[in-house]
């Protein structure tokens, strides 16, 4: 009997810094009578050739277990799967590599088409011999645009700093400020419309009718710092960014738990930035149903 939804990815597939029942795998599960089954987690690569072990906490971030490993060791029967959500990619190319100035749109591009194409491509070949079933759906889902033209570029300069990207002061050196601000923009956009396009080429790639696109449809006033954010945000306060999510205190626990280091600290208690909050949850819930 077909009654579960089973969940495969990153912390968009988790839902970083949601409350259990706002995370879209959650309502849309939910919505469609069936159990959720979620292996996705905060961190995880695709992981293709890749060896990894370990797991923590799903809101801190972490590689292991891979997106291929959840799907090679899912616990659940595959017989019983009547819906498989799946993302990846962006921790592949690295969030590090999209905001940093010194990335080049081509050195940037040729990320994406290895780990949204290729790596993307071998694991939905894995999972259709996982889950063999033709009539069960397997739905990819895009990214979106972490930063746009819309956002607040000091606000993006404040995240930067947050992620030891220093930004110049923007009397003394306005050019410059402006160069990698607009760069980093620039990364942003890029990934968000090369990752979409990448993943869906994947998707032709695999050769399966049962392999759906879902484009969630953002747009550029939905980014951080926007006018509309789809997206949790963070916000300066001293010298500090506080993050803005329901599981901020939780998350700080967990991450001091598993890290030593205070800068690996300071970056997992803000991983919530970047990721749908509850209005982005829902856009990826109707976009989903809208496959199914």
């Amino acid at each position: 009997m077909s009654n579960n939804l089973a969940n495969f990815g990153d912390s968009v597939h988790w839902g970083q810094g949601l409350n259990t029942a706002d995370k879209f795998a959650h309502r849309v599960a939910d919505r469609l009578g069936l159990e959720l089954r979620m292996e996705a987690h905060s961190g995880a690569r695709i992981g293709i050739d890749e060896g990894c072990e370990g797991s923590t906490d799903g809101e801190v971030p972490f590689a292991c277990p891979t997106t291929l490993q959840q799907i090679r060791n899912y616990s659940g029967d595959p017989a019983s799967a009547g819906l498989i959500l799946i993302n990846g990619g962006i921790n592949d190319v690295t969030v590090q590599a999209i905001i940093s100035p010194l990335t080049t749109v081509d050195a940037l591009k040729r990320r994406v088409r290895r780990y949204c194409r290729r790596s993307m491509a071998g694991l939905l070949v894995e999972t259709l011999r996982r889950f063999p079933n033709s009539a069960v759906p397997i739905i990819v889902t895009s990214y979106f645009p972490i930063f746009s033209p819309a956002s607040d570029f000091t606000k993006i300069a404040q995240y930067l700093r947050g992620h030891l990207i220093l930004v110049p002061h923007e009397v003394e050196f306005a050019v410059q400020r402006e160069l990698i601000l607009n760069r980093v923009v620039e990364n942003a956009q890029v990934f968000w419309r090369e990752s979409s396009t990448q993943l869906q080429l994947a998707i032709g790639d695999a050769g399966s009718t049962r392999i759906r696109f879902a484009e969630v449809p953002f747009e550029d006033e939905n980014a951080m710092f926007a006018s509309e954010p789809w997206l949790f945000e963070v916000h300066l306060k001293g010298f500090q960014l506080v993050p803005e999510d329901p599981l901020a205190r939780q998350r700080h626990i967990a991450c001091d738990a598993f890290h030593s280091n205070p800068l690996d600290r300071a970056t997992c208690y803000i991983a919530s930035a970047g990721h749908p909050n509850l209005i982005g949850s829902e856009k990826y819930t109707e976009a989903i149903l809208n496959l199914v």
